[in-house]
């Protein structure tokens, strides 16, 4: 399959363009935090969240840290502890691999990204990752509607209505096959599975994607920008 037409690469944000745990474990640390200047716990959760999370939990690893540390956690602390994790500011950097496909891009394509997530999040995270100016679009889903979150098509359709292009235009570049290539394909768009060996969706079964790679080097080949 040639890639050589397409006129937009649009890429997911996290672990796709940057590592995803080191967010987490910035999170985490900012929970751990607010719960000793709270009062709540003595010492550092940090580590059962962070083991916890290296285990595969989703969903509960508050619930099970607190409980361990003999916290009762009821949902109001919960939902503190959620936006403690969103609001913290990360210190997250980009793969190397993706800095050089960005820089090497810049110019020769439009760039987009494309992201789910709690739309303040995702934006401290393009912030910190300094990357904004790279791109002739970015869109946050959940600014849509959390109803437009992948893998509706919403987010897509978003990119080329604004940019006047079709699907086979277009390039999407993620890690989730849960979510990422759904929409994209039902909109003719070129799809790319990037399989990084510390994604968190690493293995995950889903949708495939056209291609797949281990490392954005080896899409800039297929792009003829190695």
């Amino acid at each position: 399959m040639s890639l050589h037409a397409v006129k937009i690469i649009v890429f997911d944000l996290d672990d796709t363009l940057y590592p995803e745990h080191q967010f987490v474990a910035g999170g985490f640390r900012a929970v751990s935090s607010y719960l000793r200047q709270r009062g709540l716990a003595r010492t550092d959760l940090f580590p059962a969240l962070w083991d916890r999370f290296r285990q595969g939990v989703r969903g509960t690893v508050f619930d099970e840290a607190l409980a361990e540390a003999g916290i009762i956690p009821d949902k109001r602390l919960i939902a503190e502890l959620v936006a403690a994790y969103r609001a913290h500011s990360p210190r997250i950097a980009l793969y190397p691999d993706a800095d050089a496909l960005l820089c090497r891009a810049f110019h020769r394509k439009q760039l987009g990204l494309l992201t789910d997530g709690p739309a303040l999040a995702q934006q401290s995270k393009v912030q910190a990752l300094d990357i904004a100016a790279l791109f002739d679009i970015m869109v946050f889903t959940d600014a849509l509607g959390r109803e437009f979150w992948k893998p509706h098509p919403a987010g897509y359709r978003h990119i080329m209505d604004q940019l006047g292009l079709e699907g086979p235009d277009c390039l999407y570049v993620g890690d989730n096959p849960l979510k990422d290539f759904a929409g994209a394909r039902s909109l003719a768009w070129h799809t790319a599975h990037i399989q990084r060996d510390d994604g968190i969706y690493r293995g995950a079964a889903g949708i495939r994607a056209d291609i797949t790679v281990d490392n954005l080097g080896q899409l800039a080949r297929l792009l003829d920008m190695a």
